[in-house]
């Protein structure tokens, strides 16, 4: 199945495609399939789709080039026949997958119906009794029939053949044998036992076929929860309501848009099994926007990768008996700063938050370069504009709010985009400092 993908992916994905377009996908697939400019430039198709197949195992990249395709004006029908074609050949795998159960069942069944037939005298028993499941049919209803069927016989005959007394009292003890039996078979307690006891005793009756344990189906082990460590993405306008948790809220900051000066905040929020970044553009909302506020949010627009709060959206409490169950390991995920390698292997414009050390810092004009690092690497984060005129030093510590993974000649970049904030948390040693009136600047002892 995998050639079947990577057929796919070379035939109706990058061969009808026009060069710019391949420039294009070569470009976004640069981090993924260690491409650097030299490659990029020299690499063809053939040669694409061949890294494409080893690094995407599962299906030779072809689920990547449909999320590509769909984000490129032009390649959008593209991307639709793509899904067709994915689509067609999971079918052929499943059928494939289905196709050899039925032989496996067929074989289980031959071999219990062997098995059967070994073990019953067909002729003990009349044939409607032996259909029926032991469950379904208790075992004194099968001895009244056969008594039934004894005297309905004696009596065509015309003969009163009074039965034996012995005989009575066996018969007796083998009907309160069976009773017991099915009492026993309905306890699960007692499963195991009545399984030991047929495999020891040598032959039996018919009318008693080894007892199926109840423990097994009681015995189930609870589904693990996956705990996401990415946040969720909605698309497009979501009348909601959906309920949340705030986790975390930055303070209110100012941003200049068509020369108008704007006030936003930034929030993470969750539900009980996913979290959520949100921009809030209504800074009328900041009062609902509180850490451990169970809130409502309607009408909002899920945009790259955020919730987007407008003046149009509505934000209200929920009543204050309503609590969520967030695990601690989702909330350590939401307040999580990623590593560095994590970060070159993203794609590329996803969203970063996080706190990073700042190793080096080159000033230039209108923007400063900083490198930042931690146990995975190094990386460089690119601050302009109003960002620019905040101060760090080598050895602080920036906390950097929906900066942009970006791909610049061969490394990459964390960069300010407008809705970006950072603050500084300075580094002091042994003597605790009076803080500036700057809002964007924390301490931290150093270790």
């Amino acid at each position: 199945m995998a050639n079947m993908f990577k057929e796919i992916v070379l035939l109706q994905g990058l061969y009808p495609i026009s060069d710019d377009h391949f420039r294009i996908i070569k470009y976004l697939l640069a981090c993924e399939l260690k491409l650097n400019k030299r490659k990029r430039e020299e690499y063809d198709r053939i040669k694409v789709a061949d890294l494409m197949a080893e690094k995407f195992k599962s299906d030779a990249g072809l689920g990547k080039l449909i999320v590509l395709f769909k984000k490129i004006k032009g390649l959008e029908d593209t991307a639709k026949n793509l899904r067709k074609e994915k689509a067609k050949v999971l079918v052929k795998m499943k059928r494939k997958g289905k196709g050899k159960n039925p032989a496996k069942r067929s074989k289980r069944s031959e071999s219990s119906t062997v098995r059967h037939t070994l073990t019953t005298d067909e002729g003990f028993e009349p044939e409607s009794v032996m259909d029926v499941p032991l469950s379904k049919v208790s075992c004194s209803s099968i001895t009244t029939e056969r008594d039934k069927e004894a005297t309905s016989r004696m009596n065509e005959q015309g003969t009163h053949c009074p039965t034996p007394q012995k005989k009575k009292k066996k018969k007796e003890n083998s009907t309160k044998k069976t009773d017991d039996l099915g009492r026993n078979m309905e306890d699960p307690k007692m499963g195991l036992l009545l399984e030991t006891s047929t495999t020891t005793t040598g032959p039996q009756s018919p009318h008693k076929p080894p007892p199926t344990s109840s423990c097994s189906s009681s015995t189930k082990k609870p589904r693990v929860k996956c705990v996401p460590s990415e946040p969720s993405e909605e698309s497009g306008y979501q009348p909601g309501p959906k309920e949340v948790v705030v986790l975390k809220v930055t303070e209110p900051f100012t941003y200049k848009e068509r020369e108008k000066q704007q006030t936003m905040i930034h929030a993470t929020v969750a539900t009980e099994n996913a979290f959520f970044r949100v921009k809030v553009f209504d800074i009328t909302f900041k009062d609902k926007f509180t850490p451990k506020n169970v809130i409502a949010i309607s009408n909002y627009v899920g945009r790259d990768g955020f919730l987007e709060i407008y003046s149009s959206s509505s934000v209200s409490d929920v009543s204050a008996h309503r609590s969520m169950n967030i695990s601690t390991t989702l909330i350590k995920h939401a307040n999580a700063t990623p590593k560095i390698s994590q970060l070159c292997s993203q794609s590329e414009g996803k969203f970063v938050n996080g706190i990073f050390l700042v190793c080096k810092k080159k000033v230039r004009p209108g923007c400063i370069y900083y490198e930042i690092q931690d146990n995975t690497g190094t990386m460089e984060v690119v601050v302009h504009g109003r960002l620019a005129n905040i101060h760090c030093e080598e050895g602080d510590k920036l906390n950097l709010t929906c900066f942009q993974v970006v791909l610049s000649v061969d490394s990459w970049q964390l960069r300010s985009v407008l809705h970006s904030n950072l603050k500084v948390i300075k580094a002091r040693k042994n003597k605790i400092q009076p803080l500036t009136s700057d809002s964007n600047v924390e301490t931290f002892l150093e270790s």
